[in-house]
């Protein structure tokens, strides 16, 4: 004949230390699950700060000296060719004035001249 087998307090202590384990084994995992996920968000972060910047931009204020050009000869000004801003390299046209008044005075006092040569 069989017997049917009772549940016993020693049978439950058991179960609740199994339980209490298993608990107890959980958090390790959850650690060790915590650590893997920012272990590979830190390599992550590292692969992706390795490149060089493309060009470099800083913030900040800029002093500069102010230059102001000007012709020796007046004239309409035909072209520009700078703009506010560029940078410009010595010995480089910055503009193109109008000649026509110059040559004009030009033509005007070599004919005086030549008039004064040969009388």
């Amino acid at each position: 004949m069989a017997y049917p087998v009772l549940a016993s307090p020693r049978h439950d202590h058991v179960g609740k230390l199994n339980e209490t384990m298993s608990e107890r084994n959980a958090v390790p995992r959850t650690r060790s699950r915590l650590f893997r996920l920012y272990a590979a968000m830190a390599v992550l972060g590292l692969l992706t700060s390795c490149g060089h910047p493309k060009s470099i931009r800083v913030q900040g204020y800029v002093e500069g000296e102010y230059v102001y050009v000007s012709s020796p000869l007046a004239g309409p000004l035909l072209t520009l060719q700078v703009q506010r801003g560029d940078t410009v390299k010595a010995g480089e046209p910055l503009y193109v004035l109008d000649r026509t008044v110059q040559r004009a005075a030009l033509d005007q006092a070599q004919a005086s001249c030549g008039r004064r040569n040969s009388a």
